[in-house]
């Protein structure tokens, strides 16, 4: 129970929440190859769907915490993760690559209202005492999604269809968002009347970003992603043209 005698909504659902996120972000990574044949393009211009999903899924952030603190941190992640949910199963009907980039960007901006304001959701709502145990189980769930995201992709590729996985993770995910609402309405764990959102609700935020030291760590976290996790999109495509791997090994050969 958190300082005002509230039990917080069950740890499992926000980790498989988050599970899902993360898994989705890099189920691409061996897909992409795939998905380039199937539509006639290139594997460099079939890229454009990693950068449509990873460009909103960063920026939205900066939108979703002044939300959450306004109308309710668990009713943002609770209609984020309904709203990935059906963007994500609406990726397995795609027709062309066009679609599948309009979609992934609607499902990055929507997934970026998950885990961080999650992580705000901990820090309110778990006691100081159980906090940190509380994040480590919820990072392991987290850390779980982007080293079996990869693996899941490579075998939905190589033994059934890349879209199948899609389809697979919206109905996983639209489970989860509805335990989340029904959770929450059971337990009623936010009550505070939210007023109208406006400038002054994301003021602070904006002042934020004029400091020097939030503008660095947002330039070395801009760059780490850039050089570090936007080329993990292209190994698997790689590995498949130079060695001729299966998906599976291909993912597996990245991770370890």
């Amino acid at each position: 129970m958190n300082k005002a005698g509230k039990t917080p909504v069950s740890l499992g659902l926000l980790g498989a929440a988050a599970f899902m996120v993360i898994a989705d972000v890099r189920v691409i990574d061996p897909l992409l190859h795939i998905i380039a044949d199937e539509f006639k393009v290139g594997v460099g211009s079939a890229a454009i769907i990693v950068s449509a999903y990873t460009i909103p899924y960063g920026l939205f952030q900066l939108v979703y915490g002044p939300l959450g603190d306004r109308i309710g941190k668990l009713k943002v992640i609770t209609a984020a993760l309904a709203a990935f949910a059906v963007g994500t199963a609406a990726c397995a009907f795609v027709s062309n690559i066009i679609f599948l980039t309009l979609l992934r960007f609607l499902t990055g901006m929507a997934a970026a209202g998950i885990i961080p304001v999650t992580l705000a959701y901990m820090g309110d709502n778990f006691p100081y005492e159980q906090r940190q145990a509380a994040i480590g189980r919820y990072l392991s769930a987290l850390v779980l999604g982007q080293i079996l995201g990869g693996s899941l992709g490579g075998i939905f590729g190589e033994y059934i269809s890349w879209r199948g996985i899609f389809l697979v993770f919206g109905v996983v995910s639209l489970a989860i968002s509805l335990e989340l609402w029904r959770e929450m309405s059971k337990l009623n764990n936010e009550q505070h009347s939210p007023g109208p959102v406006g400038w002054a609700t994301f003021r602070p935020y904006f002042q934020l970003m004029t400091q020097p030291v939030a503008q660095t760590v947002i330039i070395g976290v801009f760059i780490e992603g850039f050089c570090v996790f936007g080329g993990f999109a292209y190994i698997g495509a790689f590995l498949r043209d130079r060695y001729n791997l299966p998906y599976p090994s291909s993912v597996t050969f990245r991770v370890f």
